[in-house]
């Protein structure tokens, strides 16, 4: 016996019993893996926006715990401010950035600012798991840089 999931796409073409492949949530052709896990539109406002934001929640506690903004707790337990700040560090969850210029992606899910070295750092997270290129990502960000 297989132990894999048993998803449409698999019954479909490995096993070719006839089943129609045709994913049970959104209803477009293609119930695979990685369309069940990543690429399925009536999971994208949902079960992804949560893993996403479960990922991104203990990256910015990581982060407030390494610049000592909070105290250490449970990461299930642990809901990020907005704004963190000490002497030494500047900690944003989920915030606009403003700038004299219009651009699009000015919403990173994480900004750290290192007071001790004058250094900005930001951290955004795919939403899904799609392929894009190594630098497509830095690039959605770029003209932050210049500021």
């Amino acid at each position: 016996m297989d132990k894999v999931i048993k998803t449409r796409n698999y019954q479909k073409h490995i096993m070719k019993d006839g089943t129609l492949d045709i994913c049970r949530a959104c209803h477009r052709p293609g119930e695979t893996l990685r369309h069940i896990v990543s690429g399925c539109s009536h999971l994208a406002n949902s079960e992804y926006l949560h893993r996403h934001n479960q990922v991104a929640r203990i990256v910015h506690q990581q982060l407030a715990l390494r610049f000592g903004l909070i105290d250490l707790m449970p990461y299930y337990r642990y809901g990020p401010a907005s704004v963190l700040e000490n002497s030494s560090a500047l900690l944003y969850w989920d915030r606009t950035i403003t700038i004299d210029r219009y651009i699009t992606a000015n919403r990173p899910d994480i900004v750290l600012v290192d007071r001790s070295v004058r250094r900005a750092i930001i951290v955004d997270f795919p939403f899904v798991q799609t392929k894009i290129e190594p630098h497509a990502r830095t690039t959605d960000f770029s003209e932050l840089r210049a500021f």
